[in-house]
């Protein structure tokens, strides 16, 4: 809390004219920086900093004239990590107040800052050093962020943000191919980068296995300009044919080979998978009610979803089952296009045998599959 109190009356006291001069009081330039790290150690972070705060600081970090952000991007970092980077930032003072560090917050265990003192004397410079390293296996993105906080209200709030792409040695993009909507007898198509970050060549690239129902194509492609970390890129075509196949979801693996210079192998998995449609499905695929009252109808929709040359050529060839009598009311909405629309009406009676486990059974003069919809609701008598 005493943390959010200084935020809070110092953005109060600040005047608008102070502020705007804050701008000219500080120069914050980014003097070095190294993809491999510099010749430091974990010894020049001081005791009084913890290595790990968590802290809701950023928040009052806006964008306001008294913060400044500064950024560094490390690049690909290749996988296994083993060593932290590090950059330094230099502060130049140019105030005629001394700014005294209240407080260094690291808001990840992955970034440790400190800095070459704790006060910044008037129209001096010191530097603060940020030691990097990424946390986590694959391949990944990412950005975090430090705050330095001054006990000066003259003095800036500063964001410090890294960031990086780490990035393994066989890098496959993207590293699951997933199609949701697959219709029966379809042939899908798709591709995947294999990209080679690691210190050889590669002489060729194979998948050596997959799943009978998959063919792959591979093809060489030059690297963009802007990829100079990575050595040689692989696209590679797939098919997934779904001949034959039952409806539903179906999974499987590929793995990937590539062959250095001198013999060795790189391998990687790629998972495939696929949910292939009925001819016919039911959107949603339960009705819920909720509460019904005996006597007050109660409606609910449901579209039934056609794909390719399913859709019935008359209404009369769809028909409807259930044990609720004239209960229940069904009226067709829409029937355009491959999303055809059924309201459905409950008006539950104490004359008729009512019960609260349901269904609506959909069946077809066609070749389409039986739907069977349950139906869900809690009966509630008026006096209740």
């Amino acid at each position: 809390m005493g943390l959010l109190k200084m935020f809070r009356e110092n953005r109060t006291k600040l005047s608008q004219q102070s502020q705007k001069r804050l701008v000219l009081y500080v120069v914050l330039v980014l003097i070095s920086c190294s993809l491999f790290g510099c010749n430091r150690d974990k010894s020049y972070v001081s005791e009084q900093i913890k290595p790990y705060v968590s802290t809701d600081a950023g928040v009052f970090f806006d964008e306001s004239e008294n913060t400044v952000t500064l950024s560094h991007d490390f690049g690909v970092i290749i996988q296994p990590i083993t060593d932290e980077v590090t950059c330094e930032f230099e502060i130049k003072n140019i105030s005629q107040v001394t700014w005294n560090l209240k407080e260094i917050v690291n808001t990840c265990s992955c970034t440790v800052a400190d800095m070459t003192s704790t006060k910044i004397e008037a129209g001096n410079t010191e530097k603060i050093l940020v030691f990097y390293k990424p946390i986590g296996e694959g391949s990944f993105n990412e950005s975090r962020k430090t705050f330095v906080l001054f006990e000066e209200t003259e003095a800036p709030k500063l964001i410090l943000r890294v960031s990086s792409q780490v990035r393994e040695p066989m890098t496959i993009e993207p590293p699951v191919l997933s199609w949701t909507s697959v219709g029966e007898n379809q042939i899908k198509r798709d591709n995947f980068k294999v990209q080679n970050f690691s210190d050889e060549i590669w002489s060729t690239l194979d998948i050596i296995e997959k799943p009978e129902w998959i063919i792959t194509e591979c093809k060489s492609i030059l690297p963009q300009q802007s990829d100079h970390f990575m050595k040689q890129l692989w696209l590679v075509d797939i098919a997934a044919n779904t001949t034959g196949m039952q409806y539903g979801e179906h999974k499987g693996e590929m793995l990937v080979q590539a062959t250095t210079l001198d013999g060795r192998n790189v391998q990687k998995k790629v998972t495939v998978s696929f949910y292939i449609m009925s001819a016919v499905v039911a959107i949603p695929e339960h009705i819920f009610y909720g509460e019904v009252i005996v006597g007050v109808p109660k409606k609910q929709t449901v579209k039934f979803h056609f794909v390719r040359n399913s859709i019935p050529p008359l209404i009369d060839m769809i028909h409807f089952n259930h044990s609720l009598g004239k209960q229940l009311e069904l009226k067709w909405l829409s029937t355009e296009g491959i999303y055809w629309e059924l309201e459905t009406i409950l008006t539950l009676n104490d004359e008729e045998h009512f019960t609260e486990k349901e269904s609506l059974v959909v069946s077809f003069d066609t070749d389409l599959p039986t739907i069977n919809i349950p139906l869900f609701y809690s009966v509630v008598h008026s006096n209740d």
